[in-house]
């Protein structure tokens, strides 16, 4: 929980406009998940004490849930998973625990960004594989159905809403809602496949998004706008930034040989072999997913340059230029490996 003291002064101190709001509903948004998930922690904890050894450790917790099911029986269990659930569906963000985090990425610094989407949001995942699935396996499949209801309404939701945005880095904010909608859909599939898929998606996520919005830091900086609109025909003014963006969009749309194709791959072929109907249905979301990313790059990237733009020339500082080859090395890799 202490990352959401910087997290709130980073945004509440160097942001946008909006940054003051931004940063408190954000620290609000999370800190409500993260006391439902400490009063969850406290029950194991005081509830471990019936067994003669009161202890927070993940493993001994584990295995004293297996060996004393009369001490933590299912109810107690489902309880747990609830507050846990609560507090890592806030982090993650899954619909309807989202509307913080479009304020928070739109006026937080890019590199603040950055961490947010590559770092912070992954907590929320890791937590649901590691204490949801991991220490209450029968809990889980209590509410295995309701966890992918949730992946599925958020990988949905975040793809429709991108389709009307206007601004660069609010679409990939709410890009995010709907790529870690794969994650809870990949957990709730509770296979092998399917929780290898979501934590390959964390890590591919972590890689594209971060690319993404470096991207969109370097539009507001070089060419002084993030509005769709007015970036129409970057590649001709900004040819580095534009097919940079013409690829990271494609990664994150899921071109087979880049790492997100390989993530929502294997999350569908787990969720396939336990919600077939559901899978197929979710399928189609791709579609929606690629038309708000290629709708995006022909507004932007081709046509005439706009009057912005006239004026504006490409220089990339070496760090930055560092910062988008070891991303694409890497997002490549994970691809093809």
């Amino acid at each position: 929980e202490i990352v959401l003291v910087p997290m709130f002064f980073l945004i509440g101190i160097w942001g946008g406009p909006r940054r003051e709001y931004s940063a408190m509903k954000f620290f609000v948004f999370t800190h409500i998940g993260g006391l439902a998930m400490f009063l969850g922690f406290l029950a194991l904890f005081l509830r471990s004490g019936a067994t003669g050894q009161y202890t927070f450790n993940m493993l001994t917790l584990t295995q004293l849930i297996q060996t004393y099911p009369e001490v933590f029986p299912l109810d107690f269990q489902k309880l747990i998973f609830v507050a846990v659930f609560l507090g890592f569906a806030f982090k993650m963000p899954l619909v309807p625990f989202h509307t913080w985090l479009p304020d928070a990425h739109v006026e937080a610094p890019s590199p603040v960004s950055i961490i947010l989407a590559g770092v912070l949001l992954k907590m929320g995942g890791y937590g649901l594989i590691r204490i949801g699935a991991g220490m209450l396996p029968e809990a889980v499949k209590v509410f295995a159905l309701a966890l992918a209801l949730f992946g599925i309404l958020s990988i949905f939701y975040g793809a429709f809403v991108c389709l009307a945005q206007t601004d660069v880095k609010k679409l990939i904010a709410l890009s995010s809602v709907s790529h870690m909608g794969f994650v809870a859909l990949g957990v709730a599939s509770l296979n092998t496949l399917g929780i290898n898929g979501a934590v390959y998606q964390m890590v591919s996520h972590g890689l594209i998004s971060g690319l993404l919005f470096l991207l969109s830091g370097l539009l507001l900086e070089k060419a002084g706008s993030r509005d769709i609109p007015a970036l129409s025909g970057l590649v001709r003014k900004l040819p580095v930034i534009g097919w940079v963006l013409v690829f990271a969009s494609l990664a994150s749309l899921g071109l087979p040989s880049l790492s997100g194709f390989v993530a929502e791959l294997i999350v569908f072929l787990g969720a396939y072999q336990t919600y077939k109907i559901l899978t197929i249905f979710t399928v189609t979301a791709i579609v929606i997913t690629a038309a708000y990313y290629i709708w995006m790059l022909q507004r932007i990237v081709f046509g005439p340059p706009h009057e912005r733009l006239m004026n504006v020339k490409e220089h990339i500082h070496w760090s930055e230029g560092l910062s988008m080859a070891v991303l694409i090395i890497f997002i490549v890799l994970l691809g093809i490996y």
